[in-house]
């Protein structure tokens, strides 16, 4: 799998990352986005919380509801940014 994520890596142009890399990217814009850090630590597979806890800076109010994915993944999102990953 690793070889393979590198050779998608390449293929896109991108530079390059460890594949432990998404699962840091993840966790913070799940956070940016709103979502618990409870929720978090669930989803990442945490034991402890304060593993979870490097992810609080990103963190803004806790309290955002169902669109924490949605914020943090969307199409819109990252048309806004500038994303251009939208395959052809």
């Amino acid at each position: 799998m690793r070889k393979r994520f590198k050779d998608a890596i390449e293929a896109a142009g991108v530079r390059s990352i460890r594949f432990h890399d998404l699962r840091h990217t993840f966790g913070t814009r799940m956070a940016a986005a709103g979502a618990p850090l409870r929720t978090i630590q669930e989803w990442m597979g945490h034991r402890d919380y304060k593993t979870t806890e490097i992810y609080a800076d990103y963190a803004p109010d806790p309290v955002q509801g169902a669109r924490w994915a949605e914020a943090a993944f969307s199409e819109e999102r990252n048309e806004d940014n500038g994303d251009e990953n939208e395959a052809s």
